[in-house]
């Protein structure tokens, strides 16, 4: 099955809105595709899925969304989010247990690119290097945040970069409106 990943954060740019909220937001997002194939059959690369979950930050519905206008979409974004993953990254090692893995000794992180605070925040309350986010990092600098594409291209940053053993240990966390994160335990195969 091949995975689409379709990111037009350019549709919600108002060339009227000059508020600092709307600045910092067309600067940060950018557009993107990306894909994947994805398998039930075992193969000799890429990611095997272990486990999955998801989350909602309480009350938080507001903090990332989308108002449709008159003039298209404006995207709203809460100066609170950074300060969720700290809330998130609790239910990250949480899940990690659900498999008797320990999360600041997993062998890689594939971690939204949300933003440098929103990775800060992480790193720092998994009690992770931020060193460990090279890759997450390298997408934010080289494309911005590209919302549900952001995974993927951190990924391939990763495998180009690295030629993996199997059975490395590591987390997928993506993050988006609600604010919600989907987690993926993976192991390389």
């Amino acid at each position: 099955m091949l995975i689409v990943s379709c990111e037009f954060c350019s549709l919600s740019y108002q060339p009227t809105d000059t508020s600092i909220s709307s600045l910092l937001i067309d600067g940060l997002f950018g557009d993107a595709v990306t894909a994947a194939v994805v398998t039930s059959e075992n193969t000799s690369s890429g990611l095997k899925l272990t486990s999955n979950s998801s989350y909602l930050v309480p009350d938080s519905e507001s903090w990332i969304s989308y108002d449709i206008e008159d003039t298209g979409f404006h995207f709203r974004l809460d100066k609170r989010v950074p300060g969720a993953m700290l809330s998130l990254a609790p239910i990250m090692e949480n899940f990690a247990k659900t498999q008797e893995w320990e999360i600041d000794k997993l062998d890689f992180y594939i971690i939204h690119a949300g933003g440098p605070r929103i990775l800060e925040n992480i790193a720092k309350t998994i009690n992770v290097p931020l060193d460990k986010f090279k890759y997450s990092f390298e997408t934010l600098m080289n494309c911005g945040n590209i919302s549900s594409s952001v995974v993927l291209d951190t990924y391939r940053r990763m495998c180009e970069d690295i030629t993996s053993e199997k059975n490395k240990r590591g987390i997928i966390a993506g993050f988006g409106p609600g604010v919600t994160t989907e987690m993926n335990l993976v192991t390389t195969c």
